[in-house]
């Protein structure tokens, strides 16, 4: 099968939007970030989003998003941490385009992000911030619910290990062997 759009998931620090970027650079092709494109539309962020109308409005607007996105060829789209746990999502990705895992350990994500003040997940309900243990126990319970979709894509890439050049070289080499079928005359 020959893909026209490549979905890239995976936790939060995972490198989604950085090796988004490259990797689209690299096949000439569009790049996409589900968040991003939803603050475009909506003129303020998810987190703006999903503290005045509440997580399920900012997940029936990513819905929507996607799917105006996997309409797309020669696209690759950063999806939200969060997205596949809709089971739809996950179907949708996996029927219109290469479903990519971008996977770190949980250390690692901690590290990269922990300083981002784009995150609300690093604050508590008073708003003061976590500890290193409540923030990893936040982290691990969250990653828990997202595992089962994240580990239902195509390939998985680990971007902790090794380089993002490796990791790059990986999704593309993969698109690349992918040839388009022939169609049949009848």
């Amino acid at each position: 099968m020959y893909h026209q759009r490549i979905y890239l998931t995976g936790f939060m620090g995972t490198g989604k939007t950085t090796l988004g970027r490259v990797v689209a650079n690299c096949l000439g092709w569009e790049f996409f970030d589900i968040d991003k494109e939803i603050e475009k539309d909506q003129g303020c962020t998810v987190a703006a989003i999903v503290l005045e109308k509440g997580e399920a409005e900012f997940r029936r607007l990513e819905v929507l998003k996607l799917m105006e996105l996997s309409a797309r060829d020669g696209a690759v789209i950063s999806l939200g941490g969060g997205s596949l746990i809709d089971g739809a999502n996950l179907r949708l990705c996996k029927e219109t385009g290469l479903l990519v895992y971008l996977k770190a350990d949980l250390n690692t994500i901690y590290h990269r992000v922990k300083k981002k003040t784009t995150r609300p997940l690093f604050r508590s309900e008073n708003d003061s911030e976590m500890t290193e243990q409540e923030a990893m126990a936040k982290l691990k319970t969250l990653f828990e619910i997202r595992k089962p979709g994240y580990e239902s894509a195509d390939i998985t890439v680990e971007t902790e290990a090794d380089n993002f050049g490796k990791s790059i070289d990986r999704i593309i080499n993969r698109i690349r062997s992918r040839k388009p079928e022939r169609k049949r005359k009848n």
